[in-house]
């Protein structure tokens, strides 16, 4: 781009010295013959349409002296400024004749081959005068000289410029087949952008459906299976139905080395239950429709207690290594914590988890990178933990429960600490796995008496709902599944015992 732009400057200033050259050639004119001034008056010609060709001009006037010779234009030098052209009224159609209007111009290579035909008549006119030595004679000869030499110049920056806009128009056309792929690409893009509009007005469309649908579902909360559904969640429903056993969920896998001891598990869908294996040091994801494990997480300690976070990811307690595993498809990332941790649960108002540690004893509220938010230790000037195996949060997430199976009670707080409350009772020996109701009570694990026990949200039993007669034998966790109402109870041995709430027969 460069050249295309010096290029023509450089061709001016060539064709700027053939002007001034002929100006000095019109002086010698003057003192020439008729004949020979017929003759250079047809290479001023020349010269003029190439001058004229780069919008220079040279001036031709008329004057007595070359009248006498020239009968139709006569030249006369003007060195303080262009010579232009102006042929007398009767010659002007011939002054104008084929491509030397005013204001055309002539291709390249037309150019050229003036310019070759003027050089060629300067040395053939050079040549004349080699024999004749007057001084006049001389100075023409060394004009001529010069004037070969500037139409070299001439003739060599016309061929660079010529190179220049070859190259200068292929440079056009590669152009122009860029912009042609362009278009090309632009169609390409607008059919591409129609079809996604289409198909977004046509997903669109579907989730209309599904709306109404939904809403349809929603109108249909009065329905009698929808009644039968919700009719459990609070703990004093649930203290009227009677729990069946109605699945027991074998959790044994090819992989595993020793006994399974389940000793936390949470809903990790609506099919699957995620399963935190202590002696084999392994999350397992069990499908409890078809009842086989679809996951085998090994890990790199023993598990405790396991709890759901968003983005179907895991939070499990490696409590011998002081460290929560976050359990994904897409990472894996371990939290450093200060304590042999245990219990753990997510709450998804504050988007932070609470943990439970034995060595020593306290819990905590901890963001998802680690962070301590809140700690639970001493109370007035007592601990208030001896050995506080799980936690759970209650159904508004305002107030976190902890089971204690050396102090054999359940502590409740609320997640600022300003509330404590206990409870215990005789048939609640050493509380394991806990989880709460929907309307702010909890079941308990009571380990050592068989029993699952039902407590209000204001820490009074209700009743023992299952017992050592429904199977109940060393129950370790405890996970409600409000939705289908299905009570998840993980044993000490290999397996999960699965009840369903029925209406009560009375």
């Amino acid at each position: 781009m460069t050249d295309l732009v010096r290029g023509p400057s450089v061709c001016t200033n060539a064709f700027f010295s053939i002007r001034f050259s002929v100006n000095e050639i019109a002086l010698h004119v003057e003192d020439s013959t008729d004949k020979q001034i017929t003759r250079e008056k047809e290479m001023f010609n020349v010269l003029g349409r190439i001058c004229e060709s780069k919008d220079q001009t040279y001036k031709i006037k008329s004057s007595s002296h070359e009248a006498r010779s020239v009968s139709d234009v006569t030249l006369v030098a003007v060195r303080d400024g262009p010579l232009r052209r102006t042929p007398e009224p009767r010659n002007l159609e011939q002054a104008s004749s084929g491509n030397s209007r005013h204001g055309d111009h002539f291709g390249e290579s037309r150019i050229l081959s003036d310019t070759a035909l003027v050089r060629d008549y300067l040395v053939a006119r050079r040549r004349a005068l080699s024999s004749q030595h007057s001084v006049s004679v001389h100075e023409e000869r060394e004009a001529l000289l010069r004037y070969i030499d500037v139409l070299d110049l001439a003739q060599t920056t016309l061929e660079k410029v010529c190179q220049e806009l070859v190259d200068a128009k292929d440079s056009l056309a590669a152009l122009e087949e860029i912009k042609a792929r362009f278009l090309v690409e632009h169609e390409t893009l607008i059919a591409e952008n129609y079809r996604k509009t289409q198909e977004l007005a046509e997903v669109m469309k579907i989730n209309s459906g599904l709306n109404k649908e939904i809403d349809r579902l929603k109108g249909s909360r009065n329905s009698r299976h929808f009644k039968s559904l919700r009719k459990f969640t609070s703990t004093t429903d649930m203290a009227k139905a009677r729990f069946v056993l109605i699945d027991e969920l074998n959790v044994t896998s090819g992989l595993d080395k020793n006994s399974c001891r389940v000793t936390g598990c949470v809903l990790a869908s609506h099919c699957t239950l995620a399963l935190a294996d202590c002696n084999n040091s392994a999350v397992k994801i069990l499908d409890v429709n078809t009842n086989t494990i679809v996951e085998y997480h090994q890990l790199p300690a023993a598990p405790w207690d396991i709890t759901a976070l968003p983005n179907d990811e895991l939070a499990v307690t490696l409590q011998l290594r002081k460290e929560i595993q976050i359990i994904s498809k897409y990472r894996a990332m371990f939290l450093k914590v200060d304590g042999d941790c245990r219990g753990i649960d997510f709450l998804f108002k504050h988007n932070s988890l609470v943990v439970s540690y034995v060595d020593p004893e306290k819990v905590e509220i901890l963001d998802l990178q680690g962070v301590v938010l809140k700690s639970f230790t001493f109370r007035e000037g007592n601990v208030m933990f001896l050995r506080p195996h799980y936690v759970c949060s209650s159904s508004n997430e305002d107030y976190i429960f902890v089971s204690d199976t050396m102090k054999h009670t359940i502590t409740k707080l609320s997640v600022t600490g300003d509330t404590f409350e206990s409870y215990s009772d005789p048939e609640l020996a050493e509380p394991e796995g806990l989880c709460s109701t929907s309307d702010g009570g909890l079941l308990v694990c009571s380990y050592s008496q068989n029993y699952i026990h039902l407590v209000s949200k204001n820490l009074e039993r209700i009743s023992a709902l299952l017992s050592s007669a429904e199977g109940i034998e060393e129950p370790q966790a405890i996970y409600y599944d409000w939705k289908t109402n299905k009570l998840y109870v993980a044993l000490y041995k290999n397996n999960i015992k699965v009840f369903t709430a029925q209406p009560s027969s009375k």
